[in-house]
Formats: structure tokens, C-alpha cells, sequence
């Protein structure tokens, strides 16, 4: 793909995913929505906001305070690692990654990380 197709965008494409609210939509990836918020959230530096898709304070913290306002989400990559839990993975420059697990019957981000 050329750079002159890619599109940047500021969360991961994702889809059945617009940017308006989530909540009592249906989606395609349900699995991936708590990750779009996620991040949508963070690039607003909305703590409270990130912490309700996120299982702790620190993982929400840390993608408020590390993730960037501009990410190429190309290459999405999405290994599943049990029955309600996945691993999440994309970026060229950077590699995001993401652990997003069924809880209480919602998905939630897990883990978080960026190399």
C-alpha cells in the first residue's frame, strides 16, 4: 500500500466502528470497541473516560499519558489467546499492543504496551 492510499487516522480501523457513541450499537468486533474508545479517549487526555474501558488505573494511565495523538493504524493484527481473551497488536513505525479480555460480560482492555 502506498502512502499516498493510507489514510491516517487517529484510531485503529475498525470495523462497524464510528466515532460516535458506542453504546447500544451493534458492532462486527465488539472485541475491538474497548480499545477504539480506549484510545479515542485517551488522545483527549480523558482519564475517566479511558479508566472505563480499561481492567485497572494504570493501564489507563499510561495510555492517556504514552499514547500519541497520530497513529498509522495499519496492520492490525489480532491473535486470539482464549475464550473470552485476545491479543492486539498494530503499527509500522511503533508497535501498539493490547490485551482485551471479556469481563462481566464487556470487553475491557487488559494490558498495554508500545515498542
Amino acid at each position: 500500500m502506498s502512502s499516498r492510499s493510507r489514510s491516517h487516522l487517529p484510531i485503529p480501523p475498525i470495523t462497524g466502528f464510528s466515532s460516535g457513541a458506542c453504546e447500544g450499537r451493534a458492532h462486527n468486533r465488539p472485541d475491538l470497541v474497548a480499545i477504539a474508545k480506549a484510545v479515542e479517549y485517551a488522545q483527549q487526555h480523558d482519564y475517566a473516560a479511558v479508566l472505563s474501558y480499561c481492567t485497572s488505573s494504570d493501564i489507563a494511565r499510561r495510555l492517556v499519558r504514552d499514547f500519541p495523538m497520530h497513529v498509522f493504524a495499519d496492520d492490525l493484527r489480532l491473535t486470539k489467546t482464549g475464550k473470552a481473551r485476545e491479543h492486539v497488536e498494530f503499527g509500522s513505525d511503533r508497535t501498539y499492543r493490547f490485551d482485551v479480555e471479556m469481563v462481566a460480560g464487556r470487553w475491557l482492555v487488559v494490558a498495554f504496551s508500545i515498542e
